[in-house]
């Protein structure tokens, strides 16, 4: 069933991309205010936020390009769904610092029809940058984000009072927390649990009142998903854990039986490990899941949903990935598949259709630097003809 008249609430993390390009000779020192990096590590580390403003005046001196690219789960998810939907009304939900980065990110979405009061009241009562991660995309390295205004963010607070049936709440990266290595148990427990505690009271409240929930998630932690009560399963309509994700879950409900996998290379792993994947398909579904698009990169998806579901029962099917005509960039390729994911439901989709439309536009994505899409196409609904071309490309399958 179509639910074109309802909302889009997404509840989650906005995220000022600030992008360079250069060789690893010209770029930030390997160890710089206290980080140290190899040669081609692109591991995330948190940072507090001296670090990222002395990095970025120590490129400005030394005359590198700085762009800027507007991500995060949440933001990301909003703005490419709003370019996929005409006269959709969408409402972004998300911590955003007052600066330069921030005003121009507001603009860019109202001017793809997003709603952005909520973005505009937290930028109004702090004075944070927006500017909260630096990658080099010339040495996959400098990949540091500084995350601790979103961490204090009461996110419940905006839960919409007239939440109804045909809503659709978005759950874009509630669940990521960076812990700083050597963090006491303690400390990261409790920086843990109010997360989750948000995350279940958003979705527990749009269940109470008919509205979907569909959910996407970052945290690899094991010891985080042991806290998740199984009860914020259920609450979730539809599921989009890369396998980085569904692993984890699916180890903190079996921690004397742990299934091991080596996800370094997403291409082999529905060859080497096909039986695995279907057994943590199988088991997100009786742990409460309505439906889940279990993601592998490159490798496609794995798609299956309970009888009763928003797609009603369908079995666990992989789903080969569109692929890019040529790969720039592979930073918002989950958050665009999402928005798929969300385009589809809203449409009426099947779950198969849907995660075909999905990839599509994730390996779109994949062609440009992060998910900021082209001028001509900004305005809702102005860039679906392009993704239903290249979902014309896809082989059969």
């Amino acid at each position: 069933m179509k639910n074109k008249e309802g909302r889009v609430f997404s509840f989650g993390l906005f995220i000022a991309d600030m992008i360079y390009s250069q060789e690893p000779q010209d770029a930030l020192p390997d160890e710089f205010l206290g980080i140290k990096r190899a040669r081609g590590d692109n591991a995330i580390v948190a940072v507090p936020a001296e670090w990222i403003a002395q990095a970025l005046d120590a490129l400005k001196k030394k005359g590198v390009p700085i762009g800027t690219n507007f991500g995060g789960p949440a933001n990301a998810m909003v703005s490419v769904l709003a370019a996929l939907t005409p006269k959709a009304k969408i409402t972004l939900i998300a911590f955003c610092g007052n600066d330069e980065a921030g005003r121009a990110n507001i603009v860019y979405l109202e001017r793809l029809g997003v709603d952005t009061h909520v973005l505009r009241e937290s930028m109004r009562t702090g004075e944070v940058s927006a500017c909260n991660l630096i990658r080099n995309l010339g040495s996959a390295k400098d990949f540091t984000i500084y995350l601790t205004p979103a961490e204090e963010f009461c996110y419940s607070k905006w839960i919409p009072g007239d939440l109804k049936e045909q809503d659709i709440v978005h759950l874009g990266g509630l669940d990521l927390i960076f812990c700083p290595n050597g963090l006491p148990e303690k400390e990261k427990r409790a920086k843990y649990k109010k997360n989750i505690d948000e995350m279940v009271k958003i979705s527990r409240m749009a269940r109470q009142n008919g509205a979907i929930v569909v959910a996407d998630f970052f945290m690899q932690d094991p010891g985080f998903w042991e806290m998740v009560p199984d009860s914020f399963f259920k609450d979730v309509n539809a599921a989009k854990p890369g396998i980085a994700q569904a692993l984890p879950i699916y180890n903190s409900r079996h921690k004397n039986d742990p299934i091991k996998l080596d996800v370094s290379d997403p291409q082999r792993l529905m060859k080497k490990c096909r039986q695995e994947l279907f057994n943590i398909q199988d088991f997100l579904l009786k742990l409460g899941f309505g439906a889940v698009f279990m993601t592998l990169d490159v490798g496609g998806s794995i798609i299956s949903a309970q009888e009763g579901s928003i797609f009603g029962k369908v079995p666990s099917r992989h789903v080969p990935v569109i692929p890019a005509g040529k790969f720039v960039d592979g930073t918002g390729c989950g958050d665009a598949f999402a928005a798929g994911i969300i385009y589809g439901i809203r449409e009426g989709q099947d779950m198969f259709d849907t995660a075909c439309f999905a990839s599509a536009v994730g390996s779109l994505i994949a062609e440009r630097v992060g998910v900021t899409i082209e001028e001509q196409y900004t305005g809702q609904g102005k860039w679906l003809p392009v993704v239903q071309k290249r979902l014309l490309q896809r082989d059969e399958v």
